[in-house]
């Protein structure tokens, strides 16, 4: 089931989570995330342009249908605050907390960064298919390193970078929007990740998405851009910080994950 599809089974109260998008035992972070940023633009955002969005993963969203729990919780003149929680058997498993803001006049102006220079998608490594090893959910995605190496080498960087890409195709002019971003910002494997010499378990506690509202509408399609770096790795936890840019270089999304490592 494609992407846009998953996330137009969301009603005032539900979704349906397939099969096919698994992340060791649970369903990719990525997609719990976009699920309930859709529920939260669809009943409490009040169309504002999401600015951040602080997201908890609780415990395991396992396929079938889940239940979700929209609250607005400040409304001012220019900016909101709303938080959603995903449910399932009765019980939370994720939580997504969501500040909006309304353009301003400003007389402080600060460039967002530029896309690093970079080889090309098409000269990049792609991730191979490896069951057992790769998530399920990583045959929706087509990503090319540029920088670091592929998750358990043994590798002595921390950091990454390379382009990613849906592998499905999307409707005709399907704009971009803040549930398909995470998707595509948590598609990476976590930075150490290529550090560790043997399989080994990781999960994502918590993760901050801080979204650039674009001049323009951009469609949501083709290539995009990504660069992490660790910030600190030590007593079973990493410290990740992440951008992702458009083809065209322009910044969409910088993002930062605390992952809690079994190895």
């Amino acid at each position: 089931m494609k992407l846009v599809d998953i996330l137009a089974t969301v009603d005032d109260a539900s979704a349906h989570v397939p099969e096919g998008w698994g992340q060791g035992r649970a369903t990719y972070g990525g997609l719990v995330a976009a699920l309930m940023q859709t529920h939260l633009e669809r009943s409490t955002l009040q169309g504002r342009p999401l600015r951040s969005a602080s997201i908890h993963f609780i415990g395991p969203v396992a396929p079938g249908e889940v239940q979700f729990s929209s609250e607005l919780i400040r409304s001012g003149k220019s900016s909101l605050q709303a938080q959603c929680r995903l449910l399932q058997g009765g019980k939370t498993l994720a939580m997504l907390t969501a500040t909006c803001g309304e353009s301003r006049a400003s007389e402080i102006i600060v460039p967002a960064s530029l896309a690093p220079t970079s080889i090309g998608p098409d000269e990049g490594q792609a991730m191979p298919d490896l069951p057992g090893l790769v998530p399920d959910f990583m045959q929706r995605f087509d990503i090319r390193w540029g920088v670091g190496g592929l998750p358990f080498t043994g590798a002595a960087s921390a950091d990454i970078s390379g382009w990613v890409r849906l592998r499905e195709a999307m409707p005709a002019n399907t704009l971009l929007t803040p549930a398909i971003i995470m998707a595509y910002v948590d598609a990476w494997p976590p930075t150490t990740l290529q550090m560790f010499s043997r399989p080994a378990p990781v999960s994502t506690m918590t993760w901050t998405l801080d979204c650039e509202v674009l001049a323009e509408p951009i469609t949501a399609d083709g290539w995009w851009q990504y660069e992490a770096q660790t910030l600190s790795s030590g007593d079973g936890y990493t410290v990740a910080r992440s951008q992702l840019w458009s083809a065209s270089g322009q910044l969409v999304a910088s993002s930062q994950q605390h992952v809690a490592g079994f190895l």
